[in-house]
């Protein structure tokens, strides 16, 4: 039950000039528009972030009681223990916390749980532990703490302080912490003002780095702060949070220390990755190379071990520890697929789509270190949520690792299941719990309730979003540096993606060492690009058919050469047409899809009618031009002019309207949702012959409607303006052709003097008021046919 995808384009917006400058192209100022970024002040901040003005620590209302708790155990050498997580984000937050409190000389230490034996946040068995052995006086929870209401009051009834800073949705009820540095806590407990909101972005390490920032301007050491952004870089990268506002800053400024300082322990990890020689820091870096590899530790093996490899010096300790992340990491991805065969299995023998809306499958021996990620891939393949849920019959205990998709809030979804659940946390898109195993009948039952509920066709329908449809000519180097403004890529900030329509798919085959990523060649016209496809070797397409490819494009080097290569993000066979991704745009907006660089336009179009499901009607109002459509028979009885157009779900404009007026109240009448612009015929008619042609109507309208005629109705059989057709009237009444009684800007009448023209109507004043109309209209035509898609829309809206 793989899903199609749908292709869903932004609505097409007005874009001021000041914008497009500001940006330097009008494809940068689209998708800044499109992600949000549509003021002079926000373009001003996005492509400099480092401009960016961060908010003070202390917009966290609890950030001085908690400080001065801190100040308090530094100063009094009071072991403070940072209780960290075992994911990237947990890593690199008590990497921060640990360096920076080790520079302040505090007396310090860490702990992270076993994800296997211990689950996500703290538990009250290590708790005790560290508070009766390692005489922890002061323990800050990062990346993890805001639901763990028993365990702070056990610290507590200790007599210990606990500071909990996490990013994680807060419960209804929060834990009794001496301090509660959260800003996703500021509408339960007025943690930060509403206005500041967006520091729910942060990731978790983002969390601990203002504590951080709090804690060294109190001892005036805020110089150090660059020491420490590099870690704020790779987890919040890591942890996919959505990189705007001060999320984007601290990335780029930490990613930009990352390429000045090249810290070895990174750089060695990026060259056992096969990332040798890097230059320049990039957030794929960190997403493909660095957070796999130090996610991996915390899945199979103890997440000390990246702590230690982050903030040691000892550069053979770092070769080391760096081979021993890469070795976890290839046995995370043999396990990864391992269990995500066993799983698709089950998939098709245990799952009913017809019954239920999601995935919930259960077995005791798959590891819990995995499952989130293998419940990753089946939620990306089936689109629909995925509980993945391991037994440990030992603590008779349930594991749970959950993915979702858009319009299903896993989080909330699980506080409707509290009662059955013992511990539970996470996101909107992904979560996790643990909870009796004595409840997994009634928890089963409930989880798939709460899925039917909630879920429809339309949420579980997987959409790709394409930022524009462009064509090969658009794929330059200098197009890359340009898109290379937005960067750092990830959530909120996705890299584009873009189309081209109408590909030749000449050949593709597998590649890597585990034949799991495809290598492909297409070619258009005159012009060939290759491309790859990561993780996938399915392709619903073969050699023999055109497609429509939906891509990033980038830069590959190879041997000394750089070339450009498209990274598929999805393919489509061309007969599609992206039909079923344009019905959810916003209809004040038609969908254009341009058929300009196609050659055999007529039987690709045909192929596509036949198909079509919707109502269809073509445009045209030129003789010469209708004459070539009616040898087409699907063509030839939907043709319309301006006059006889109607509402119609798709418009095949062969024609470009003679002014920005017409071509408005075409689409208004048509109110079309898919507009494909054809004009492949270009529109000629000099002004002699239009002369010729409009006399010749009015001789028949003399002879057979009493001298009257419909202004609109000759301006639509010359495919030609209001204000031409005026004016050639009153042309013709200078030159005593006619006899004007009655003329408005809907008819007129007249009778007719002479049956012949004079070639001496040229001398006469009112000829020039003609021409100057007639070249309006050609030059217009010939702007609109100048432009691209975008820069159409613009035009009309002007």
């Amino acid at each position: 039950m793989v899903k199609l995808k749908k292709w869903i384009y932004p609505e097409e917006k007005v874009i001021s000039s000041e914008i497009i400058k500001l940006c330097g192209s009008n494809i940068i100022a689209k998708l800044l528009i499109d992600r949000g970024i549509d003021t002079i002040d926000k373009v001003k901040n996005f492509l400099s972030p480092e401009k960016t003005e961060l908010k003070s620590p202390y917009v966290f209302k609890d950030m001085k009681k908690a400080v001065e708790r801190i100040k308090i155990a530094i100063d009094k050498q009071e072991l403070i223990l940072i209780y960290g997580d075992f994911d990237a984000d947990g890593v690199t937050s008590t990497s921060l916390l640990l360096k920076m409190f080790k520079k302040l000389g505090a007396n310090v230490d860490f702990y992270i749980p076993d994800r296997s034996k211990e689950g996500h946040g703290p538990n009250k068995k290590a708790l005790i532990q560290l508070i009766s052995k390692k005489q922890a006086k002061l323990i800050i929870t990062v990346d993890c703490g805001i639901s763990s209401i028993d365990e702070v009051k056990l610290v507590n009834s200790l007599g210990r302080d606990i500071i909990v800073t996490d990013h994680h949705d807060a419960p209804e009820v929060l834990p009794d912490a001496y301090a509660i540095i959260n800003p996703k806590a500021y509408s339960k407990m007025e943690t930060i003002n509403e206005s500041d909101c967006y520091l729910e972005y942060l990731a978790g390490v983002g969390v601990a780095y203002k504590l951080a920032l709090a804690i060294l301007e109190e001892y005036n050491q805020l110089d150090f702060k660059d020491e420490l952004l590099p870690f704020v870089a790779i987890g919040s990268i890591a942890d996919v949070v959505p990189l705007i506002e001060e999320n984007r800053a601290i990335v780029k400024i930490g990613l930009e220390l990352l390429s000045q300082n090249r810290p070895y322990n990174i750089v060695k990890l990026l060259e056992i990755a096969g990332f040798k020689s890097v230059e320049n820091f990039s957030s794929d870096h960190i997403a493909f190379a660095i957070a796999p590899r130090i996610n991996a530790i915390g899945r199979i093996d103890s997440a000390s071990v990246a702590v230690e490899f982050l903030t040691t010096e000892d550069r053979d300790r770092i070769d080391y520890l760096a081979e021993k992340l890469n070795e976890n990491n290839k046995i995370r991805q043999q396990l990864s697929e391992e269990i995500f065969q066993q799983a698709d299995v089950k998939v098709q023998e245990e799952i009913d789509f017809k019954k239920t809306k999601g995935i919930v499958l259960t077995q005791k021996d798959w590891h819990p270190g995995i499952i989130g990620i293998v419940a990753s891939k089946l939620s990306e393949k089936y689109y629909c949520p995925v509980f993945l849920i391991s037994i440990d019959e030992e603590n008779a205990l349930l594991r749970c690792s959950a993915r979702s998709v858009e319009g299903f809030h896993l989080f909330k979804n699980l506080q409707k299941c509290e009662d059955l659940l013992e511990h539970y946390g996470g996101h909107s898109q992904a979560a996790g719990f643990s909870a009796l195993k004595e409840n997994y009948e009634p928890l089963m039952q409930k989880l798939n309730e709460l899925m039917n509920e909630s879920l429809n066709e339309e949420i579980l329908s997987p959409k790709l979003k394409v930022d524009a449809n462009i064509t090969m000519d658009d794929l330059t180097a200098d197009f890359i540096e340009q898109i290379k403004q937005l960067e750092p890529f990830g959530s909120c900030n996705p890299v584009p993606v873009f189309s081209i329509s109408n590909l030749k798919l000449n050949e593709y085959k597998q590649i890597g060492s585990n034949k799991n990523h495809l290598k492909l060649a297409f070619s258009l016209e005159d012009k060939s690009i290759g491309a790859v496809w990561w993780q996938n070797i399915d392709i619903n397409a073969n050699t023999t058919q055109n497609v429509n490819a939906a891509f990033f494009p980038s830069i590959n080097e190879f041997n000394g050469n750089k070339s450009i290569q498209l990274e598929i993000k999805d393919i489509q066979n061309s007969d599609i047409l992206l039909r079923e991704s344009f019905t959810d745009l916003i209809s004040s907006y038609p969908r254009w899809v341009d058929h300009r660089n196609k050659n055999d336009y007529a039987k690709y179009l045909t192929k596509y009618i036949k198909t079509t499901k919707n109502s269809y009607s073509i445009f045209a109002e030129s003789q010469s031009i209708i004459e070539k459509l009616q040898k087409f028979p699907l063509f030839a009885n939907k043709i319309q002019n301006r006059l006889t157009i109607q509402k119609t779900d798709e418009l095949f404009l062969f024609e470009i309207p003679a002014n920005k007026i017409l071509f408005n109240e075409l689409l208004e009448k048509s109110d079309t949702k898919i507009l494909h612009f054809i004009p492949i015929f270009k529109w000629q008619m000099s002004s002699n012959l239009l002369i010729k042609q409009l006399y010749g109507m009015l001789k028949y309208a003399h002879s057979n409607k009493n001298g009257s005629a419909s202004i609109n109705e000759i301006a639509a059989k010359l495919s030609c303006g209001i204000d031409t057709t005026l004016s050639c009237l009153k042309l013709f009444n200078d030159a005593n052709y006619i006899n004007i009684k009655n003329l408005s800007s809907s008819s007129v009448d007249f009778e007719l003097i002479t049956q012949n023209l004079n070639s001496s109507i040229s001398d006469l004043p009112q000829y020039d008021e003609f021409i100057k109309n007639l070249e309006f209209s050609i030059n217009f035509r010939r702007e609109i046919l100048s432009q691209n898609i975008d820069e159409i829309s613009v035009l009309l809206t002007k």
